[in-house]
Parts: C-alpha cells; structure tokens; sequence
C-alpha cells in the first residue's frame, strides 16, 4: 500500500503532464489559425492576379481588332491610289483611277479634271509636288527623270506635255489651290463673281428670259391673269399671247492669258533660303488679278472677258443712270441708281455692293443729302453707301463728261469661266543665264443677268 507522500507526488507528476499536454494543444490551435490566415492571403492574391489576366488578355483582343480595322483601311486606302501597271497616254481618265463618288463629285465641282482628281490623292500628291519642284528648280530633264523613277506613262504624259497650245507643265493642284487664294484676296471678280469651271473652249450657263411687260419685275414670260369668283374665264379660246417661259443659253467663249515671262536668276532658283515656287505664286497671282478684273470691267470680249461696261446703255447690256452734276456725281443721281424707277430692281438688292475707283469715293465723301449732312458717314460706316458695302477697283473709270463711274449689282450674275490646266512652261534659252517661267491659262467672262447691274453716269456738261 503506496504512502501519502507517493500519492501526493504522483498527483504533482500528472498535473504537470496535463499542464503540457493543455499548452501543446493550445500551440497547435494557434498555427492551425494562422494556417488558415496564410491561406485566405493567398487566396485573395490569385483573385487579385485573375482579374488582372483576364483585363489585359481584353486589352490585347481590343488591340489585335484596331490593328485589323487599319490594315483593312491601308488596304482600302491602297485601292484608290495604287497606280495601274500599265498606262494609255490618250486615255480622258487616268489609270490607276478607282472612281470615289462622293469625292469626285467635290472635286469636279470645283473645278478639277480627271487627271487631278487623280493626283490630289495622297499617293500622287507628293509625286506631283515632287516632280513640279525639280522642273522648276532644275528643268525638263531633271523632272522627267524624277517622273520616270515615280509616275506611270499616263501622268508623265499629263504633267509634261509640250503639244498643243498650252505646253509646259501641268501645276499641282496644291499650287493652284494657293494660287487661287493669293488671287482671291486682291481680285474683285475672283472673289465676288459666280466661278464657272469648263475643260472645254466654251462655257455655257442657261437664262430665263424677262416678260415682255413688266420684265423689271418678273423674271419669265410666264405671268398670271385675275378673274372674279366663278367666273368662266375665255370660252376656250388662246390667248392672242401665250406667257410662256422663255429660255435662252449665255455662251462664254475662252481667250487665251499669257502674262509676260517672270524671270528669276541661277541664285534665286539654286538658293534653299528662296522659295521659286512661293515667287512664282506671288508674281502669277497679282498680275492675274489686276489682269482679270481689267478685262471683267472694260474688255469687249474679243480677245478676253466681256466686262460690265462694255457697250453700256445699250439694247442687251447693263442700263445706265445719269446724275445731273456736270462730269460728276451727285446726290440725286445716287438716289436714282438704288431707288429710282430706272434704278436697280429690289428683288437684286439683297447681296448688292458698290463699285467704284477710290476718287469717285472721294468725289462721293463731299455729297452732302438735304439735311447737309454727309451722305457716308466715315464715323460709323465708311465702307457702305446706305446698305450696300463699297468695293474699289483702280480700273473703275474716274469721274468724266458722261462717264461712268459706279457700278452697283450682285457680282454672282457675272459668270467668269476658267479652264483648271494652269501651266507654267520653262524658258531657258531665251533668258540664259537665268531662267524664265511663262504662265498660260484660259479665262472668259460675261454678265449673266444684265437687269441685275446699273451703271452711275456722270452728268453730261
């Protein structure tokens, strides 16, 4: 039988193997939680790592589509400038040519022909341009072996023709484009003038004719009668006149202008720090302008446009209103052009301006009204006369016995036509050691609807 004391130190012993067995348990418990901690970690990092796959494998798809919708646009810009292999010289449209409605209805409205059409494609631009550059910086040779190397025999042909009466070298569209805009900003006719793009030797626009009576007011024959209410009109039988409309053809012949050669020297065309083509433009632009708008006011049609006050006053042409001033213009006499019953009709008030030589303008700051006060007020608006704003031209006529010295109307009734092919030829021979550059174009122009203009006379003596 076992003693107290071995008892009591055998509880001791079991109590302290408890105590262990209590503490490792409570250890395990604690790295099975922190297991359980490390996991979700991880679990949270791979949801994390997904969702970052799956965005960029979206962005990659969307990037793989875009690359594919531009090689299907390359390719489809491709098939509108790729030139054809082989080419015709005669042929009207060039090859290579792959027709674009809605651009080649845009660009033959303004004015551009098949061949340019053509060109102003991106592909044949920079050829163009290029090609341009070399004939004026170094001649024919040197052009025709940049075209040889870069263009089809059909636009070789087109650009550097010699035959015909034109000859030279075709210019750009780029050049002409800028030209025209040079030319816009001086020229009065270019910039207010109803534009009429021709490839042929004449233009042609359609007119109605006026009514027989009351052809101020009404633009056709065709005019209407009154009856009373249930009233049966004629039995049947015609008018002794038929009110029909009537229409008619104005023909606009082309004339030939060919200003003299601009003449630049081996250092102007052979320097980099000077732009030929930017000279060529300049010089081009302001003698066209002076030389259109000449011919657009006083030229009799025979060898350039018809201008406005060619044969003025006279049965077919632009009417007259005569001021009572001695060679000169007067207040009244202004009334009389805008609202007088010989003035101009008020159905072509609207888009109306006044065009005269600057002294006529001086002459016309001295008028005075009944009030005595100046008819134009420089204050508040020295470039109108009443509403109608005031344009100047140095070809207007100054004031003179019987002269005419303003015109009023709307300028989209003058029909001024031009042919696009611009051409610019290369004289070297002639002007040796420089070289000169001969411009050549075709214009034609003509009052469209006479009745729409009226010409200020200045009083007889």
């Amino acid at each position: 039988m076992q003693s107290s004391a071995d008892l009591t130190r055998a509880l001791t012993e079991a109590q302290t193997e408890m105590a262990l067995a209590a503490q490792t348990m409570r250890k395990c418990h604690d790295d099975t939680a922190a297991d359980q901690e490390m996991a979700g970690d991880v679990k949270e990092v791979y949801e994390k790592a997904k969702t970052a796959m799956e965005a960029q494998a979206l962005r990659t798809t969307t990037i793989k589509n875009k690359l594919a919708e531009v090689k299907q646009l390359d390719a489809l810009l491709d098939e509108h400038t790729r030139p054809a292999p082989t080419a015709d010289p005669d042929e009207a449209t060039p090859p290579g040519h792959v027709p674009n409605a809605s651009a080649d209805r845009f660009l033959t409205h303004k004015g551009f022909s098949p061949y340019e059409r053509h060109a102003v494609r991106p592909a044949r631009k920079e050829v163009h341009n290029g090609a341009f550059g070399a004939y004026i910086r170094a001649g024919e040779v040197h052009a025709h072996n940049y075209l040889h190397k870069n263009a089809t025999k059909a636009e070789q042909h087109a650009l550097m023709t010699t035959t015909g009466t034109l000859g030279g070298f075709l210019v750009p569209p780029d050049f002409r484009a800028e030209l025209l805009m040079q030319v816009s900003a001086v020229a009065i006719f270019m910039r207010l003038a109803r534009r009429i793009p021709t490839s042929t030797n004449e233009a042609s626009w359609p007119v109605m004719t006026g009514a027989s009576s009351n052809g101020r007011l009404y633009k056709s024959g065709f005019t209407g009668t009154w009856r009373a209410e249930g009233a049966t009109g004629t039995t049947g039988t015609a008018p002794t006149v038929q009110n029909q409309p009537a229409w008619g053809q104005k023909t606009i012949p082309m004339h030939a202008w060919e200003p003299d050669a601009v003449v630049l020297t081996p250092e102007q065309i052979e320097d980099q720090a000077i732009n030929a083509e930017a000279i060529l433009q300049t010089l081009i632009a302001e003698t066209l302008a002076l030389d259109v708008d000449s011919e657009c006011l006083t030229g009799v049609g025979l060898t350039g446009p018809r201008g406005i006050l060619a044969g003025a006053g006279s049965t077919g042409r632009v009417q007259r209103v005569q001021a009572t001033a001695a060679a000169n213009v007067d207040y009244g006499g202004w009334i009389d052009l805008v609202y007088g019953t010989a003035g101009l009709p008020a159905q072509y008030h609207k888009g109306a301006v006044i065009l005269m030589a600057p002294s006529v303008y001086g002459e016309t700051l001295k008028l005075e009204d009944t009030e005595g006060s100046p008819i134009i007020n420089t204050f508040t608006n020295p470039d109108k006369l009443w509403q109608f704003p005031i344009e100047f031209s140095e070809f207007m006529p100054a004031v003179a016995e019987d002269g005419n010295a303003a015109i009023i109307g709307n300028f989209q009734n003058y029909g001024l036509a031009e042919r696009t092919d611009l051409r610019v030829q290369r004289l070297f021979e002639k002007y040796a050691p420089n070289t000169g550059f001969l411009a050549r174009a075709r214009f034609g122009g003509d009052t469209l609807v006479e009745s729409a203009f009226k010409i200020l006379q200045c009083g007889a003596p």
